[in-house]
């Protein structure tokens, strides 16, 4: 419904002149010959996990097709027109930054072929093609967990509509989300444009080949942000089958996807269906120099929107923060942390959801940055302390870089935290000057996020 959505509002738009429609000279350059050194072969990851290698870029070619339809239910009522959504070219994703919780991509799409049928017949006036066509050129960014889950995504200030659409439903649909070494099996919670859902994924008897599957919506992307699915106002059926083979990397090397969803709203709304066919097919990995910094250097032109998120709403630019936060206090994550799990994978896997949550909360709430020098002084285990630093890091408010200085001083904080401290300090996306001589080093230009 979204896409529908989306193609109406573009039309409706298309007889307005929009300079942001068209590449921008800083933004175009990305499309030319990029500057690349010669195809390297998939390196082998370290204990069998997936390869972040920053500024590494991988080529596939892409050919999507996606068909919308209607039923009425209301025997007056008239159905919204069927509709099909075809997009073939160069899917571009390279590694702008990674580090141990977040992982930032750019990826472009090289055109060969858009088409847009409405009823079985061309929508698309020459006009209309062009800007299309521009808009889905532009390359964007998108913000991964380091297992693979695509969570936000930053595109160009007035980018069309429907290009915004057709861009998240790849990204969305090409995600392989696997936390460490993959095993036999597994589930995963991922996002699309509809909301929050468990997959499960399983080996194939060829080497690094996987099925998955999507079992089941658990949240439905709304103005509010994601809300708990409420079963008896909303009913969603899909099925799916993606069959993946990787790389020694665990990269992406062939995929092949189907997806059928089915929505019914009652209350007299058309029920919608949605049909996804993809094809991807890797040509080749290269160095790209571009990669290390450019999300930096676009970052004042880019709008942010989570991958979860309603096609075409203005999105509050706190609501992800907000989300990620499910309303937990900095005393409740305080609690988490000094009580970790023993088993190794679920005590990493508790820390990194601290951290994202402190972050958002420091993001949120920048002064609750100021209680952690005082936890630290009374003391706390580095395995615990460290999500923390990480998360005041990561949030680089005036409070946290306060915080973060503090703990330098603090002479009764352990030696082991107070150097994890000035590493946090040096990784700071915006650290104070007097953040900087605390922690003794210069400032450089490309920031890590």
């Amino acid at each position: 419904m979204g896409l529908s959505a989306a193609w109406w509002w573009s039309r409706t738009e298309a007889a307005i002149p929009n300079p942001a429609s068209e590449p921008s000279r800083a933004t175009a350059t990305l499309q030319s010959p990029l500057s690349q050194t010669e195809p390297e072969s998939a390196r082998a990851s370290v204990d069998g996990k997936r390869a972040w290698v920053p500024g590494s870029e991988y080529r596939y070619s892409l050919d999507v097709t996606q068909q919308v339809a209607f039923k009425q239910t209301q025997p007056q009522g008239d159905a919204p027109p069927s509709m099909r959504f075809h997009l073939k070219g160069e899917w571009r994703v390279g590694i702008v930054s990674a580090n141990d919780t977040r992982v930032d991509a750019r990826v472009s799409l090289l055109p060969e072929n858009v088409s847009v049928d409405v009823e079985g017949h061309d929508a698309l006036s020459p006009d209309q093609r062009q800007l299309l066509m521009g808009s889905l050129s532009l390359p964007f960014f998108v913000t991964l967990e380091r297992t693979g889950a695509a969570r936000l995504v930053h595109m160009e200030t007035g980018t069309d509509v429907l290009a915004q659409g057709l861009l998240r439903s790849v990204v969305a649909a090409t995600q392989f989300v696997v936390q460490g070494a993959p095993g036999a099996g597994w589930q995963s919670e991922e996002h699309d444009a509809t909301g929050q859902y468990n997959a499960a994924y399983r080996r194939a008897e060829a080497p690094l080949h996987f099925s998955k599957s999507k079992l089941a919506y658990t949240h439905v992307a709304t103005a509010q942000g994601l809300q708990p699915l409420a079963k008896d106002k909303l009913r969603i059926e899909v099925r799916t089958d993606s069959q993946f083979q990787l790389g020694a990397d665990l990269w992406t090397e062939a995929l092949v996807a189907s997806e059928q969803l089915e929505v019914d709203a009652g209350d007299g709304m058309p029920r919608a269906s949605h049909e996804l066919r993809l094809r991807l097919r890797l040509l080749g990995r290269s160095r790209d120099t571009s990669l290390p910094g450019a999300l930096t250097a676009l970052r004042d032109r880019l709008t942010t929107v989570p991958l979860a998120s309603i096609q075409g709403q203005a999105q509050d630019p706190q609501a992800h923060h907000r989300q990620i936060l499910g309303g937990r206090r900095f005393e409740d994550m305080l609690e988490d942390l000094r009580a970790l799990p023993k088993d190794e994978q679920a005590r990493d896997d508790a820390r990194t959801l601290a951290m994202e949550r402190l972050r958002a909360l420091f993001v949120l709430e920048p002064a609750e940055a100021l209680k952690v020098p005082g936890v630290l002084h009374e003391g706390l285990e580095p395995l615990a302390a460290s999500p923390m630093l990480g998360a005041l890091s990561a949030a680089s408010t005036t409070e946290s870089i306060q915080a973060l200085s503090r703990i330098l001083e603090d002479g009764d904080v352990s030696v082991p935290v107070r150097t994890d401290a000035v590493a946090a300090l040096g990784m700071a996306e915006a650290p104070t000057p007097e953040g900087w001589r605390r922690s003794g080093r210069a400032p450089v230009t490309r920031r890590r996020s």
